[in-house]
């Protein structure tokens, strides 16, 4: 009996490490980045600043969305997107081109921090 429970907790253990995502993002470096390179103009609160709050970004935009502005916001805003349309005119400038933001594991972890605003 002892050896069936072994090998049933086993198992559930294996299949818990191979469902845990490792393409996604984690919160600490992400928090860290953001206040290195985001904290200038994003407040963690709904509060506007030289950009808008990001309390609840990700529920107000798909992490898909927010994923292509982080990549390139100009590229998001020359395609007539409608968001990026009204932030530009809500804020009178787009946000820049952030070059940390070129790789995957930086966006995702910057999306994991922001879904804990």
């Amino acid at each position: 009996m002892n050896r069936y429970r072994f090998i049933v907790i086993s198992f559930v253990f294996i299949i818990g490490l191979i469902t845990v995502s490792p393409s996604s993002g984690d919160t600490l470096p992400g928090e860290e980045l953001f206040n290195k390179k985001c904290k200038q103009c994003h407040k963690v609160t709904e509060q506007l600043s030289i950009g808008p709050g990001l309390k609840d970004v990700t529920k107000r935009r798909s992490v898909e969305w927010i994923e292509k502005w982080l990549i390139d916001p100009k590229k998001v805003l020359d395609s007539n997107d409608p968001i990026a349309q009204e932030l530009k005119k809500s804020f009178k400038r787009v946000m820049p081109k952030i070059p940390e933001m070129s790789t995957d594991e930086n966006r995702k972890d910057i999306i994991e921090y922001l879904k804990t605003l």
